[in-house]
């Protein structure tokens, strides 16, 4: 009952937030962007009009991850989760 109920939590809870977050190494003061330039920054990272340099899009969130959109990290943990399912 453990094992399924954490393997549940995994998907629901720390992979979403892991796959969209921005890697360490592009966020901070080094990274100085525009506001106006939605490119300066790299995936999963925005600009932060009131620093001028790029911070992660999840408040509070984490670095470290691949920095993937919201809807591709959607239709891979539902495919995945589909998938699983029917091995089973």
């Amino acid at each position: 009952l453990f094992l399924f109920a954490s393997r549940d939590f995994w998907f629901e809870v720390p992979l979403p937030f892991y796959l969209r977050s921005p890697d360490c190494q592009t966020l901070g003061p080094d990274f100085s962007c525009t506001p106006d330039d939605d490119g300066s920054c790299t995936r999963g990272a925005l600009c932060d009009p009131s620093l001028d340099y790029c911070t992660n899009v999840n408040p509070g969130g984490g670095c470290g991850g691949p920095g993937l959109d919201r809807v591709v990290v959607g239709a891979f943990l539902g495919g995945y989760i589909i998938l699983y399912g029917q091995v089973q």
